[in-house]
């Protein structure tokens, strides 16, 4: 077996910890405490697929000017071993839910099994009148909604489309996440056009298949940081007879939904106020570096994936203005995707001595020599300058620092420690 794959088996980053009770605001812990022990899908898989299907449904009437125009629409995958992870029990719970308190967005506007860029724009696309030859005029029909989700339960089979030659199905994706005035394709013949398309993207994978389907040109290239990552478990408890509930009845949601469409039934201008303004200086500033290049691309666009959820939240509050609840809410989300991206991935640097050094460091708050090292990580198996280079992947990525002390006959010894 390879050092590689010795070092994933047996250091790979633990499972994150459950998402914290911030991200649950407002109507979220409403329907948080309605489904409490009346399922196996785990709340985070739950919540985070509500807030895209949320973000959807605002479409364009929610805008965000930073820098440039924000909406609420983005892409998560959730990811986790099958029947086990209860993926489909959430988005069943979701789509149930949305059902009820908007069951025609519900019934025309989730889009599966998508198989190519032109799929996606034909589903939003402009009407369109063309003139033949003879001088007869044709008109085809277009779509008045362009709020689109795209719901891929087998992700894989997605990723599989997408990576064959002239597939414009991811490069598509690309584009609809970053929200350009009008959408085209490259069909040489009559090709389709969609203005203000407001596209989202829900998809389930297991570990295996994504780490199989995955290119890494499309983590290089973009596509990966463009989704919340979400690692989906089922809830310790086990119900033989899961709850079916009945949400609309549920008055407190429908008429907080009425409120929400009523607040946004025009198109609105938001903005953050006094306090949330203080709050993303500071998360600005204390954002740490990632380490690896790998982890970096996955996670490039955080600030972006952070706003549109703060945007969901307050809209969810029938507001225009985010206050600093609404981006706690939205950082505590993130905080969980970020995690759910190291676990998934499984790399931290790219580099497999590097990271099997720096899961070693931190459990060793007391720090390592490099005699220690070479013994205790490497089984005296790696030369000084293997060594040196990850120690030089990790200190440039600033996840480990170095002391000297003196050691036996008076030397100078150099001690490492994680900074994590």
């Amino acid at each position: 077996m390879a050092l590689c794959e010795r070092h994933y088996r047996s250091h790979q980053p633990p499972f994150p910890a459950p998402m914290t009770d911030a991200a649950f605001h407002g109507v979220t812990a409403t329907i948080n405490g309605i489904l409490e022990s009346k399922t196996e899908a785990s709340r985070e898989s739950i919540l985070l697929q509500f807030l895209i299907a949320c973000g959807n449904l605002l479409g364009r009437n929610a805008v965000l000017k930073h820098g440039g125009l924000i909406y609420p629409h983005d892409f998560l995958v959730l990811v986790g071993e099958t029947a086990f992870g209860r993926k489909g029990t959430a988005w069943t719970t979701v789509r149930d839910l949305m059902t009820a308190v908007a069951p025609e967005w519900a019934t025309k506007r989730i889009l599966t099994r998508v198989v190519s860029g032109e799929a996606i724009v034909y589903a939003v696309r402009d009407a369109v009148s063309s003139t033949s030859p003879s001088g007869k005029t044709y008109y085809t029909a277009g779509v008045d909604d362009k709020r689109l989700v795209i719901f891929e339960q087998e992700f894989g089979h997605f990723l599989s489309i997408g990576n064959r030659q002239d597939n414009t199905l991811l490069s598509t994706i690309r584009y609809c996440w970053d929200a350009p005035p009008v959408l085209h394709t490259t069909a040489k013949h009559n090709p389709d056009q969609a203005t203000g398309a407001h596209v989202s993207l829900i998809a389930h994978i297991t570990p295996e298949e994504l780490k199989t389907k995955l290119a890494r040109g499309e983590i290089e290239g973009g596509t990966a940081n463009r989704f919340l990552w979400c690692a989906a478990v089922r809830r310790a408890e086990r119900l033989p007879f899961p709850v079916w509930i009945d949400w609309a009845k549920q008055s407190e949601i429908t008429a907080a939904f009425d409120t929400i469409y009523l607040t946004f039934s025009s198109p609105k201008e938001m903005d953050l106020d006094a306090a949330a303004r203080a709050l993303w200086v500071k998360f600005h500033a204390e954002q740490k570096p990632v380490c690896g290049q790998l982890m970096q691309k996955v996670l490039a666009r955080e600030l972006d994936h952070v706003l549109k959820l703060a945007m969901i939240y307050a809209a969810l509050d029938a507001t225009v203005e985010i206050s600093a609840d609404h981006l706690c809410a939205a950082l505590a989300v993130w905080d969980y995707c970020r995690r759910s991206a190291i676990w998934i991935f499984g790399e931290k640097t790219g580099s497999c001595d590097a990271d099997r050094l720096l899961w070693t460091l931190e459990r060793r708050p007391e720090g390592m020599t490099r005699s220690e090292i070479s013994i205790e990580v490497f089984s005296r198996h790696a030369p000084p300058v293997r060594i040196d280079q990850a120690l030089t992947l990790l200190n440039e990525a600033g996840v480990v620092r170095m002391t000297v002390e003196r050691g036996t006959n008076n030397k100078l010894v150099e001690r490492w420690f994680s900074t994590r």
